[in-house]
C-alpha cells in the first residue's frame, strides 16, 4: 500500500516511468531491510538514520557509484519529499566517477590512415586528427571557413 503511495507521488511530481521503476525497486529493497531489523524506516530517530548508514554502506560494496547516486537520489526522495524530513541532508551523493579517454597510439593512428583506400574518408580522418576537431563541427565545417594559403581553418 505504502508503495502505491509513493509510486502515485512519482507520477504527480512528472517522473518518467523508467525513473518510477528504479525508485520503486531500491524503495522497496531498502523498506524490506528495515523491516528485517524492525527498523520503523518512517522515524527519522537516530536508530533509522544508523540503519540508513549501515544500507548505504552495504551497498557500496558491490555496486558502482553510479547505481550509489541512484539509490542515494531515491532515499532522498522518499524522506524529503515523501516523508517530508531532513534524514538525508546529512548525507551525500557519491562522486560521479571518472574515466580516462581511449587514446589511439601513434602506430594505430598510421595504420588507420594507410589502410584507408577512400581519399575523401581519409581526408576527413586526417583532418580530425590534426585538428581536434569534433565529428559535428566537422560536419559543420564550411568551405569559406578554410583558408587554403595559412592552412588555418
Amino acid at each position: 500500500m505504502e508503495l502505491e503511495k509513493i509510486k502515485n507521488e512519482l507520477i504527480v511530481r512528472g517522473y518518467s516511468q523508467k525513473t518510477i521503476n528504479q525508485y520503486l525497486l531500491y524503495i522497496k529493497d531498502y523498506i524490506e531491510n528495515a523491516e528485517k531489523e524492525n527498523i520503523d524506516w518512517k522515524s527519522s530517530e537516530k536508530e533509522t538514520k544508523e540503519f540508513l548508514t549501515k544500507y548505504l554502506a552495504q551497498k557500496r560494496t558491490n555496486l558502482t557509484n553510479t547505481s550509489l547516486s541512484l539509490i542515494y537520489f531515491t532515499l532522498k526522495f522518499l524522506y524529503k519529499n515523501y516523508l517530508k524530513t531532513n534524514l538525508m541532508d546529512d548525507f551525500k551523493a557519491p562522486k560521479k566517477e571518472k574515466y580516462l579517454p581511449n587514446v589511439l597510439t601513434q602506430e594505430e593512428i598510421k595504420r588507420l590512415f594507410l589502410f584507408t583506400r577512400d581519399t575523401k574518408k581519409r581526408l576527413i580522418l586526417e583532418l580530425l586528427y590534426s585538428t581536434g576537431l569534433r565529428v559535428s563541427e566537422l560536419c559543420s565545417l564550411k568551405r569559406s571557413s578554410l583558408n587554403f594559403e595559412d592552412c588555418t581553418a
